[in-house]
C-alpha cells in the first residue's frame, strides 16, 4: 500500500512535467512563426511559463500536499503571489496592451480582490460570497466587457486576462482556501466513460440541431499537424477557466448550499449564469473573431439554448465525477470537432 501511495504522487509529477514540456514545445513553435519582433517572443514565452506553472501546481495534488504546510505558516505573507501575479500582468500590458495603465490598473483590482477574499473568509467553504467573485473576476473577461490582450500579440493563442482570472481564482480557491472542487488532473476509467458518452449526446444535439435550422454545414478545413496542436492549447485555455468557474464554484458552492435534494435546481442556475454568460458575446459577435462566438451565429437563441442544454451535461458530469477536467474534458472535445469540421452562419 506504501509503494502504491509513493508511486501516485511520482506518476503525478511526471504527467505534469510531460504536459508542460509538450505545451510549451507547441507555444514555442508557434511563437518562432509570429511576426513578432525577439523582445517581444521572449517576453511571451516566459509570462505563459509563469502562467502555467501556476496553473499545473494547483492542478496537482501531491505538489500541493507538500507546499500545504508551508502555506499554513506563512498567512501573513499571502500578500506575495497577488503580488507577483499583477507585476508579471502589468510588465506584459505596459509592453503590449495599446492602453496599459488601464490594464495595470485592472491587474491591480485583481490582485487587490485575491488579498480581500483571502484574507476576509479564511473558510474553505464555498458560499453565495465564493460564487459572486467567481462570477465578478471571471464574466467581464468572457463576455469582452476588458479589452482583450493576447498571448502572443496579434497572432494570440491564448489571453493575458483569461490566464490572470483563472490564476486568481485557483490561488484563492484551491491554493489559500483548499475548497473541495476537484481540480486534478487525476480521472478514473469510469469518469472517461462519462466524458465520451457526453460528448456523443452533445455532438448529437448540435449537429441535429445546426442541419434542422440550417445554420451548420460541413466544413473543408483541412489544418496542418502544429496548427491542429495550437488550436488545442488555445481551446484548452479557454474552457479551463469557464469550466473552472460555472461547474467547480457555482455548481459547486450552489449543491453544497442547496443540498442533494435540490441538486436539479442548481443545476439549471449555472446551466442559465453559462448559457447568459455565452449569449451576450453573441448579441454584439462584430467585436469577436475567435470561433467560439460563431458558433451557430445566424441565431443567437438558439446558440443560447444549445449552450444551456450543453451547460446541463457539463454539470451533470461533474455532479457525476466531482472532477473539473472531467467537464473540461467534454467541453473542449465537442467545441474542438465542431469548429473544426463544421461552418456555421
Amino acid at each position: 500500500m506504501k509503494k502504491k501511495s509513493q508511486k501516485k504522487p511520482q506518476q503525478e509529477r511526471e504527467l505534469n512535467i510531460l504536459l508542460a514540456v509538450l505545451i510549451l514545445l507547441v507555444f514555442g513553435t508557434r511563437l518562432v512563426y509570429t511576426n513578432i519582433s525577439v523582445g517581444l517572443t521572449m517576453l511571451s514565452f516566459v509570462t505563459f511559463c509563469l502562467y502555467l506553472a501556476g496553473i499545473l501546481i494547483a492542478a496537482s495534488p501531491a505538489i500541493l500536499k507538500n507546499i500545504r504546510p508551508l502555506i499554513d505558516k506563512t498567512t501573513n505573507r499571502w500578500w506575495i503571489v497577488p503580488a507577483f501575479l499583477w507585476t508579471v500582468h502589468s510588465v506584459y500590458a505596459l509592453v503590449v496592451a495599446d492602453q496599459p495603465w488601464l490594464h495595470l490598473v485592472l491587474g491591480l483590482i485583481y490582485a487587490g480582490a485575491m488579498l480581500l477574499f483571502v484574507y476576509k473568509t479564511p473558510s474553505p467553504n464555498l458560499n453565495w460570497i465564493s460564487i459572486l467573485l467567481a462570477l465578478v473576476l471571471w464574466v467581464p473577461v468572457q463576455t469582452g466587457l476588458i479589452p482583450a490582450v493576447g498571448i502572443p500579440p496579434r497572432e494570440w493563442i491564448t489571453g493575458l486576462y483569461y490566464l490572470t482570472a483563472l490564476l486568481s481564482l485557483l490561488y484563492i480557491f484551491i491554493i489559500v482556501k483548499n475548497a473541495d472542487i476537484g481540480f486534478s488532473l487525476r480521472l478514473k476509467g469510469e469518469h472517461f466513460k462519462l466524458v465520451f458518452s457526453g460528448v456523443f449526446i452533445l455532438f448529437v444535439i448540435f449537429v441535429s440541431t445546426g442541419f434542422l435550422t440550417q445554420t451548420v454545414s460541413l466544413t473543408r478545413y483541412s489544418p496542418s499537424g502544429h496548427a491542429i496542436f495550437v488550436r488545442i492549447i488555445a481551446l484548452i485555455l479557454i474552457v479551463l477557466p469557464q469550466e473552472f468557474v460555472f461547474r467547480g464554484i457555482v455548481l459547486n458552492g450552489l449543491h453544497r448550499m442547496m443540498g442533494e435534494q435540490k441538486y436539479s435546481i442548481a443545476l439549471v442556475i449555472s446551466a442559465v449564469l453559462f448559457a447568459l454568460s455565452h449569449y451576450f458575446p453573441m448579441a454584439v459577435s462584430h467585436l469577436y473573431t475567435f470561433p467560439e462566438y460563431l458558433v451557430l451565429s445566424g441565431n443567437i437563441w438558439i446558440h443560447a439554448s444549445l449552450m444551456f442544454v450543453c451547460g446541463l451535461f457539463l454539470g451533470w458530469i461533474y455532479l457525476k465525477t466531482k472532477q473539473v477536467f472531467a467537464s473540461v474534458l467534454v467541453h473542449f472535445l465537442i467545441f474542438w470537432i465542431w469548429i473544426t469540421f463544421f461552418t456555421t452562419g
